[in-house]
């Protein structure tokens, strides 16, 4: 695996499928497909036993009766037992292969193959074929037993296929990911053990490092608050003070085209208001300093910036500017306005679109996708 594939913005995890022979047994796959020719081929000898009867028969329409009656049996009104049981056994071939996580327009690359179209073809037959039932015995069950073989093979193309479909995403097995994470190729944090379904953001300064979406924004905002803090004492600031709040809500849909549109959210009602609120309660900063600034700490204030992406924020570029100890006159207070959410609704952004795509995730994420919310955090500074 190539690091370039492993740190994408965003990680879906998904359960590998049990394609295996036992498993195979535990839905009784061949001891259904050994029933049905026998089934079938009990019909089949009664049925042209009765036709040998009607031809033997001088009777005048004894030939058409027969044809007639057989019509009846195989209508859709009275299934013979041999359709009824491959019904059934369609039905349990369709369980073993399901993969729920992986949508719909993904899972022809699991049937795109030789040995799918060789089975299904014949299967397909049953009651019809005119063959011996040994032969159709053998036939089926050796069609049944390469198509089971090579289903592991055709999974690990369509992932293959998957990455190259979804550029700004990676697909992880459950197990890929544990083995990830024991050789430090990847840290989680903030995340439950892995499950099917679950979705990882990349961190956005940390590097290696991805976190699960439920905690993501409380981990973020307070990480951005902290390294603003840096930032002002590093610049030789004696006073900061600054509180989040919300200025702008929006809900993330699918457009007509397949793309991610936005949709204004109204803020009346009393749920909408104490969520705001709460921005405004939970993300406060209030912090005092000696006021100490030289050179050094101008330099680490830079670096900082750039390290947390603060550098490209117009404002904090402009504040690094006019502290800068070149300058005569030097600023002495400033109030600016700097946006927590940007990098977060970035990779909400990806992970919306899969939700949006079909792929399988958990339930508890559904308002935390749809959800495009813009918090802005306002800092008042002396120098």
């Amino acid at each position: 695996m190539e690091n370039e594939e492993i740190y994408r913005d965003v990680i879906y995890v998904y359960e590998e499928p049990d394609f295996s022979e036992n498993r195979a047994n535990e839905f009784g796959l061949v001891e259904k497909m050994k029933n049905l020719v026998d089934t079938y081929t009990q019909e089949r000898n009664k049925h042209f036993a009765e036709l040998e009867r009607a031809k033997s028969d001088n009777q005048k329409g004894g030939f058409l009766k027969f044809f007639s009656g057989f019509k009846e049996a195989m209508s859709d009104s009275k299934l013979s037992p041999a359709c009824e049981m491959q019904l059934d056994l369609g039905k349990a071939i369709g369980e073993f292969t399901s993969i729920k996580w992986l949508p719909n327009k993904y899972k022809y690359w699991l049937d795109k193959d030789e040995t799918y179209d060789q089975f299904y073809r014949y299967y397909a037959r049953f009651p019809f074929s005119n063959f011996t039932d040994e032969m159709d015995l053998q036939t089926l069950l050796g069609y049944y037993h390469t198509y089971i073989k090579n289903l592991q093979n055709r999974f690990a193309n369509a992932i293959s296929k998957l990455k190259e479909a979804v550029q700004n995403a990676h697909f992880i097995s459950i197990q890929e990911l544990t083995d990830l994470c024991k050789i430090d190729k990847i840290s989680i944090i903030n995340a439950s053990k892995a499950f099917s379904g679950q979705i990882l953001i990349k961190h956005p300064f940390m590097p290696k490092t991805y976190m699960g979406i439920e905690t993501s924004e409380n981990a973020l905002f307070h990480i951005k608050m902290q390294c603003l803090s840096r930032i002002m004492q590093c610049l030789g600031a004696t006073r900061i003070s600054g509180h989040a709040y919300v200025s702008e809500n929006k809900k993330r849909e699918i457009d007509t085209n397949g793309r991610i549109s936005y949709s204004a959210v109204s803020v009346e009602g009393s749920f909408n208001k104490n969520q705001d609120e709460k921005y405004e309660s939970d993300y406060i900063l209030e912090d005092a300093f000696s006021g100490d600034f030289s050179e050094s700490s101008y330099e680490e204030a830079l670096k900082e910036a750039k390290r947390i992406g603060l550098y490209d924020d117009f404002d904090i570029r402009n504040l690094l500017d006019q502290r800068n100890p070149q300058k005569e006159n030097k600023m002495i207070a400033r109030k600016v306005k700097i946006e927590l959410t940007r990098e977060l609704n970035e990779s909400l952004d990806i992970a919306f679109g899969l939700q949006a795509s079909g792929f399988g995730v958990n339930g508890a994420y559904k308002e935390i996708l749809e959800t495009n919310r813009k918090v802005m955090f306002e800092l008042e500074i002396e120098f």
